[in-house]
């Protein structure tokens, strides 16, 4: 089974990152497994599991909440098509190719400081001062 976050930039550019089985950090951390560097994600934010055929996302006592489908949650299991809110960005959980067609949502400020930004590139580069957060863009998933 394959899992896939996919996020829109304000072009609509769409980009999927894979879920690895078994845990996926998403947070500001550089050390986090799916890294969005801006402010108002956390540093550790949430966590997703994707384990035999089940995927749940709970949040890890962010500031701004963990919402799936606009409901603000602690833990809670996803399917295919559900829209997750981190911080400002949503991701939407596209499971075995399911849900086919996925469009934009209304509002994602991943790329709130660059309108050209793709919102997403893979990248190992890590961050050396936490003040450069609110500058980046890019959405970094680990190698």
């Amino acid at each position: 089974m394959d899992a896939n976050l996919v996020i829109f930039n304000r072009q609509g550019q769409k980009k999927q990152i894979p879920l690895k089985e078994g845990i996926t950090v998403i947070g500001r951390r550089p050390d986090c497994d799916v890294r969005v560097p801006i402010m108002r994600v956390s540093r550790k934010h949430c966590r997703i599991v994707f384990k035999g055929g089940k995927t749940t996302i709970q949040d890890l006592g962010s500031t701004n909440g963990t919402f799936v489908n606009d409901d603000r949650i602690m833990e809670r299991e996803i399917t295919a098509g559900d829209v997750l809110t981190v911080g400002a960005v949503k991701f939407t959980l596209q499971v075995d190719g399911k849900p086919k067609e996925i469009t934009p949502p209304e509002m994602d400020y991943l790329d709130e400081h660059d309108p050209d930004s793709t919102g997403y590139h893979q990248s190992d580069t890590q961050m050396e001062n936490e003040e450069t957060d609110e500058s980046m863009d890019d959405v970094n998933p680990l190698p």
